[in-house]
């Protein structure tokens, strides 16, 4: 899962989400992760404090943000072959 923060200012205030990797789309032409989700999406998304992570080895809490955002079972994301998962520090 990738964790974006969204509302408050410089931090404050703000609440985190949780999106499936497979939501994340890097096109050919540029190195930029993109998301697409619109504001009024994320405004109702399930999200959580900075001081409150969620238990990401609770399945049922997995399910819960893939049927959000519309992603594949947790565990099998769909992929297209020239997609590769990696971590953050290496893109």
């Amino acid at each position: 899962y990738v964790v974006l923060s969204f509302g408050g200012v410089m931090g404050v205030g703000d609440k985190l989400f949780a999106f499936p990797v497979s939501s994340l789309r890097k096109p050919h032409a540029s190195g930029d992760l993109t998301l697409a989700v619109t504001k009024a999406s994320l405004q109702k998304a399930p999200g959580f404090d900075r001081t409150r992570w969620p238990d990401f080895s609770d399945k049922t809490y997995r399910e819960e943000i893939d049927r959000y955002f519309g992603a594949t079972a947790s565990g099998a994301p769909a992929r297209d072959p020239d997609q590769r998962l990696a971590r953050v520090s290496q893109i």
